[in-house]
């Protein structure tokens, strides 16, 4: 299952409920880095054994675009947010 969430929705949910996995780059990240966000490429998503399964899954990226299709893909197995601004 795959849906969007704003930023407003995330501040909402209790911190221990979910795991963000953040998908810019090296570049885009040092702009402004999400604490506690795990940073990793979006083919390393479906086989890193950092991402915690028991928790819901919130992909970020810098357009909302990327993180999208990343939760669309990952979203499959459990559940996946994409973060959007809105």
């Amino acid at each position: 299952m795959s849906t969007s969430i704003s930023i407003k929705e995330l501040k909402e949910l209790d911190p221990s409920s979910y795991q963000i996995v953040d998908i810019r780059d090296a570049v885009e990240i040092s702009h402004g880095a999400i604490p506690g966000a795990l940073a990793m490429k979006t083919e390393e998503i479906e086989t890193s054994d950092a991402i915690d399964r028991t928790k819901k899954m919130i992909i970020c990226c810098s357009r909302g675009r990327f993180s999208v299709a990343a939760a669309e893909e990952a979203g499959q197995e459990k559940e996946v947010h994409s973060c959007t601004e809105k």
